[in-house]
């Protein structure tokens, strides 16, 4: 009896059978890796490689295409397709290599205004220097052509000023205005001046009652038309800047 005892305690102490290890988790998975893979968007796909150029634009072309995709080249026929707008070939960002050609300097001293605001204070300057050289005559009885000059500046500064800035056209306008002023300067001397000076101030003497070759004589002298002429430069000159060209 004393022996079944002990056989069945020491049955009793066998500890419990452990259960089987779990199998080994597969090294290859289908799903994502960790986290990070939940989250990260996904790579996008490579671009066709572009293997070839467009006849038209020099666009690049993937290898065995037909039809260009920028400006619509097609290929096969040598036209662009109808409906495409053909892109306009890019200019270089810095010009051609090597290129010597300057770009042209940009004139610091082109008009600003319009040439009608200078052709009025041209006129104005002018007509203002025409009437002191007949208050000369007036006062004195004398009459210096050599002021005439002093108009043709005048009209070119009132042209520099009024369409701010120089221009050959400005000084083409001036030159005109000069001659105006200058002619008209003429007929008032003549008229209240020099006429009632040679008739002892005959009421009846006018300059419209002169002889054409009187008129010739006075107006076209050679030294009327030096003096023309001079003051028509002046003018130009001032209106051009007094540069050349």
């Amino acid at each position: 009896m004393r022996s079944v005892a002990a056989g069945a305690a020491v049955k009793r102490r066998t500890p419990a059978a452990q259960p089987p290890p779990l199998p080994p988790l597969a090294a290859k998975r289908d799903g994502p890796k960790d986290m990070y893979d939940l989250v990260a968007p996904p790579e996008p796909p490579a671009a066709p490689a572009m293997k070839s150029q467009c006849p038209q634009c020099k666009a690049g072309m993937v290898e065995g295409a037909v039809l260009c995709t920028n400006c619509g080249f097609d290929t096969r026929t040598g036209k662009v397709v109808a409906g495409a707008t053909p892109a306009k070939p890019r200019k270089p960002l810095f010009g051609k290599m090597g290129s010597t050609a300057a770009k042209k300097p940009a004139d610091m001293h082109a008009p600003d205004g319009p040439i009608v605001a200078g052709l009025c204070m041209s006129a104005a300057w002018a007509v203002a220097t025409s009437v002191l050289w007949f208050g000369f005559a007036w006062l004195t009885g004398f009459t210096i052509g050599y002021i005439a000059v002093l108009i043709g500046v005048a009209a070119g500064m009132g042209m520099q000023v009024g369409q701010r800035g120089n221009s050959k056209a400005g000084a083409y306008a001036a030159a005109g205005v000069t001659l105006g002023a200058i002619l008209l300067a003429k007929v008032a001397v003549l008229e209240w001046v020099v006429l009632p000076m040679t008739t002892n101030h005959d009421p009846r003497a006018s300059i419209f009652k002169m002889n054409l070759m009187g008129l010739e004589s006075y107006f076209f002298s050679p030294i009327g038309l030096v003096i023309i002429v001079v003051g028509m430069l002046a003018a130009y000159r001032t209106a051009s800047g007094l540069r050349k060209g």
